[in-house]
């Protein structure tokens, strides 16, 4: 092949490269331009080295760039306690968006009588039941039970405001928890999580609004 031949090569590629409207794409064919121009700049009588290095170095970039696209298209699995959380709670964080707010947070099994929250107290964490039953209770007068998918402390860890009720376990519970300080600086880093979150929180306190209003009980 005349060694010309493989500059046309290589630019013909990155002709297409830069046709193609996905960026996946784009990254593997810059891969392959930059491969085949290499021996264009090598196979002569007076190799030109610098070339060869920003080629390398592109190539490089290219690879780690692609590597990321492929590992965020990858599906997202989820645990059985993960999708019930994300189907009844939080679908409207993207999955892997989810994902990144479980890996700060973390799992606890509750036995009966643990108080997650007291009226008067700013919650230091937030809770997501998936299983068991929590008892909100304010001055004496049962409110309501937590569902699986239900949310203690969201507003008020949200808010920084007193929560307005007591959070008991009334029957021995699964909850993912995370802690305020960590959920705070998780938030404040993603202006769209903060968003969400609070999206999240206003369409628990209407759900659990209704409850009260039609005194529904909770599920055996």
């Amino acid at each position: 092949m005349p060694l010309n031949a493989l500059d046309h090569v290589a630019n013909l590629i990155f002709f297409g490269a830069y046709w193609v409207k996905d960026i996946l794409k784009l990254r593997l064919l810059c891969i392959a331009g930059s491969l085949v121009v290499i021996p264009y700049y090598l196979i002569r009588p007076e190799p030109l080295w610098p070339p060869v290095m920003w080629s390398c170095v592109f190539i490089g970039i290219h690879s780690m760039r692609a590597w990321g696209v492929v590992a965020e298209r990858r599906p997202i699995a989820f645990t059985a306690d993960e999708r019930l959380l994300y189907d009844k709670t939080f679908s409207t964080l993207a999955p892997r968006q989810f994902k990144r707010l479980l890996a700060i947070g973390e799992w606890q099994d509750l036995e009966r009588g643990h108080v997650l929250h007291s009226t008067g107290d700013v919650p230091d964490s937030l809770e997501a039941v998936v299983h068991g039953e929590v008892q909100a209770r304010r001055h004496g007068r049962v409110l309501g039970y937590a569902r699986p998918g239900d949310l203690a402390g969201l507003a008020s860890v949200l808010s920084g405001s007193p929560e307005l009720y007591d959070a008991t376990v009334t029957r021995p519970a699964r909850v993912m928890r995370w802690r305020r300080a960590e959920l705070q600086k998780f938030i404040e880093t993603d202006e769209h999580l903060t968003s969400a979150l609070r999206k999240i929180a206003g369409a628990a306190l209407a759900e659990h609004l209704i409850r009260a209003v039609r005194d529904e009980p909770y599920p055996e």
